[in-house]
C-alpha cells in the first residue's frame, strides 16, 4: 500500500514537473513573440514618423489592406500623421500577447501601447495592434488619443484671484 502511494506521488510530481516546464516554455515563447512584435512596431513607427507611408503599407496586415489601395491608405494616413508634427518622445508603456482580439479570428496578437509627444499635440497614447501572418508580425491597427496623464495633469480652470484648485489624488 505504501509503495503504491509513493509511486502515485512520484507520478504526480513528474506530471507536475512536466506541466510546469510546458508552462515555462509557453511563457518564454510568448515573451519572444512580444519582443519581436515590439521591434516590428518600432520599425513601423519610424517609417510613419519619416513619412515613408509606402513602407508602412508594406508592413500592414491583410485586414488593413482589405478594400483599399495603397494610395487610398496613404491619403487616409498621411494628413492626420503630418498634423501631429515631429515626434519628440516615445516610450513603450506596455505590450501584451493574446490569442483573441475582439472582431478578429483566433490567432497571435500583440498590443503595444506607447506614451508619445509630438510638436503639435499634448502627450498622446499610441496603440498598435500587431497580428502574426505567415510567421511575420504585421500592423493590424493603429490609434492615437490624448494620454490620460495629459488630461489629469491639465490645470483646472479658475477665476482670476481665486485660490488654486487642489489636484485630485491619483
Amino acid at each position: 500500500m505504501r509503495t503504491q502511494i509513493l509511486r502515485g506521488l512520484a507520478l504526480a510530481f513528474f506530471a507536475l514537473a512536466l506541466s510546469a516546464r510546458a508552462l515555462a516554455d509557453d511563457q518564454a515563447n510568448r515573451n519572444a513573440a512580444v519582443a519581436t512584435a515590439i521591434q516590428q512596431a518600432a520599425e513601423w513607427l519610424q517609417a510613419m514618423d519619416a513619412h515613408r507611408y509606402a513602407d508602412g503599407w508594406n508592413e500592414s496586415a491583410a485586414v488593413v489592406k482589405e478594400g483599399r489601395t495603397e494610395q487610398e491608405w496613404i491619403q487616409e494616413v498621411s494628413g492626420p500623421r503630418e498634423a501631429l508634427g515631429k515626434p519628440l518622445m516615445r516610450e513603450l508603456k506596455r505590450a501584451e500577447f493574446s490569442t483573441r482580439v475582439r472582431g478578429a479570428p483566433e490567432g497571435e496578437y500583440v498590443t503595444a501601447v506607447y506614451l508619445a509627444k509630438f510638436t503639435n499635440i499634448p502627450l498622446a497614447t499610441e496603440t498598435i495592434l500587431l497580428a502574426r501572418e505567415n510567421g511575420q508580425w504585421r500592423i493590424g491597427g493603429y490609434s492615437i488619443a490624448e494620454a490620460p496623464e495629459a488630461a489629469s495633469s491639465a490645470p483646472a480652470p479658475s477665476e482670476p484671484g481665486s485660490p488654486p484648485q487642489p489636484k485630485a489624488k491619483e
